[in-house]
């Protein structure tokens, strides 16, 4: 794919070690865009000779890098795009890629707002002819640019009028603009019209005036209408291309349980713990906004989604087992764990000799002890001032025997209730103390049970149904999930640490 005579001589030794080691490129690094103009081509290859990269200019067009995309690349999609190249040449790339954007700041802003569906030329900057190019772009305005009379100084109804045209070619391409952009419009309204004065439109000293406040305050407007991107539209958007992106098998291939079985065998470690977190995205696109929880529970072992069963199996868990890096990656964690806790002096149990399940139950009280907080945030007007034990039990219900289960958990479930708490998954356990605990766990979601005879895949599976399903921590140990999700599973939490608070130490530690 790449002309060696555009590298360095390292660069080749590089590159020759990569081949030799059997390591290609992807080329779906970057998904083919429809919107693909073939004449950015030749301004790609320019920017990246300006750079002193032209030894990637294959690669770029290969990869169907246009001008949109090469002006918003960032670290991982530069990283995601050099990932063959030695890590040395992708942090050069990147480095002078950052100092040519700070130099080419008008050139990418500008560009991104014109259309090249429009008659304009793409390489225009904010300069003299650029308030013109704006008031043509249409009908409307080009109205009032003719009837505007540009050899005396403008009234006042005049500069309000001409804001609104501004403003609205850039609402019509959903651009939201800086506030030095704003002020090099206002220089170019002086440029263009040599009787107005940009201080009308922007002031320096303060950072602000009238062109700033109208776009400003338009574009709450415009928002709240829905007619503007708002950050949880565009987060919706991106949302909505990896689902477009993650249809990679049939539903006839998804309903076979061999294709299952034979897609997972082929997974390694790495790549299931990726097609995990990928697609975990992808559904919880589907249920943000589905009310009816526990709906979901019940039929979600049946539900098609995109990559179907596989997705599911490995949700719950129930593909992971095979997988021994996974589980010896836990058992490290909770190790290290082990050896944080009895170094602060907060655990003085011998886990010896306890099976691997109770030592990991073990592990999680003292977790909870740990992280223990005797005086709670008001839930409904009631100040919760809970015990050791009831915030475990949030996380891990003991039944003294498997008839039993139904029954205990219906008292626990009345419990909770009677305090004003919800809970929406939990962990049941049988035994009557840890030390005679047995190696069966299951996992309640409402109605809905998932049987495992390993805690840690136990945890895992509660972990990730709450991830999944969009669900909240309880909060009378929401510290505990959220330590758990972090370090164990390296998600992000819609709930947030306490500042200077015991997981922030936990997961200091751990670093």
């Amino acid at each position: 794919m790449f002309n060696n005579n555009y590298l360095s001589e390292s660069e080749v030794e590089d590159q020759e070690i990569l081949q030799n080691d059997n390591i290609e490129l992807d080329s779906n690094v970057v998904n083919e865009n429809v919107y693909y103009n073939n004449k950015d081509e030749s301004k790609v290859k320019e920017h990246l000779v300006e750079m002193g990269f032209e030894c990637l200019v294959p690669l770029f067009i290969n990869e169907y890098i246009d001008l949109e995309v090469f002006y918003n690349l960032n670290a991982s999609l530069i990283q995601s795009i050099l990932k063959n190249f030695p890590v040395g040449f992708t942090y050069k790339f990147e480095k002078a890629y950052t100092h040519w954007r700070s130099n080419n700041d008008d050139l990418i802003a500008m560009s991104s707002v014109i259309s090249s569906n429009e008659n304009v030329d793409i390489s225009l900057k904010f300069m003299k002819g650029c308030i013109l190019n704006i008031l043509n772009s249409d009908e409307e305005s080009k109205r009032f640019l003719e009837a505007l009379d540009v050899s005396n100084p403008f009234t006042k109804n005049e500069r309000k009028e001409l804001m609104k045209h501004i403003i609205a070619y850039f609402y019509r391409k959903k651009i939201t603009l800086r506030k030095d952009q704003i002020k090099k419009l206002a220089d170019c309204i002086e440029k263009d019209f040599p009787h107005e004065k940009s201080s009308s439109y922007f002031n320096p000293d303060t950072g602000n005036g009238k062109l700033y406040h109208k776009f400003h305050n338009e574009l709450k407007s415009m928002k709240r209408e829905k007619l503007m991107p708002s950050s949880s539209l565009k987060r919706k958007r991106i949302e909505e291309k990896e689902v477009a992106n993650s249809n990679l098998f049939s539903e006839s291939e998804l309903k076979s349980d061999k294709f299952v079985q034979q897609s997972a065998a082929n997974l390694d470690f790495v790549l299931l713990k990726q097609h995990w977190i990928i697609s975990s995205k992808v559904r919880n696109y589907h249920f943000r906004n589905e009310k009816n929880k526990a709906s979901l529970f019940d039929n979600y072992k049946t539900l098609l989604r995109p990559d179907g069963h596989i997705l599911i199996s490995l949700d719950f868990g129930v593909l992971y087992p095979d997988h021994l890096d996974f589980i010896n990656e836990w058992k490290l964690n909770f190790i290290k764990f082990e050896k944080i806790l009895r170094r602060d002096g907060k655990d003085d149990i011998s886990y010896d000799k306890f099976s691997q399940n109770q030592r990991v139950a073990f592990l999680m009280y003292a977790l909870h002890c740990y992280l223990y907080s005797p005086g709670m945030k008001f839930v409904n007007g009631s100040r919760i001032r809970p015990t050791r034990q009831d915030t475990f039990e949030f996380f891990l219900l003991l039944c003294t025997t498997e008839n039993a289960m139904e029954e205990e958990h219906q008292i626990w479930l009345n419990k909770i209730k009677s305090r004003n708490l919800t809970q929406q998954a939990i962990i049941i356990g049988y035994g009557t103390s840890f030390e005679n605990i047995q190696d069966k766990f299951c996992v309640c979601i409402e109605n809905t049970k998932y049987i495992f005879n390993s805690l840690i895949l136990a945890i895992e599976c509660l972990l990730k149904v709450y991830y999944v399903f969009d669900i909240e921590f309880p909060i009378i140990n929401s510290q505990c999930y959220i330590f758990l999700s972090k370090k164990f599973l390296g998600l992000k939490s819609n709930m947030k640490t306490v500042k200077g608070s015991k997981v922030n130490e936990l997961l200091n530690a751990f670093q």
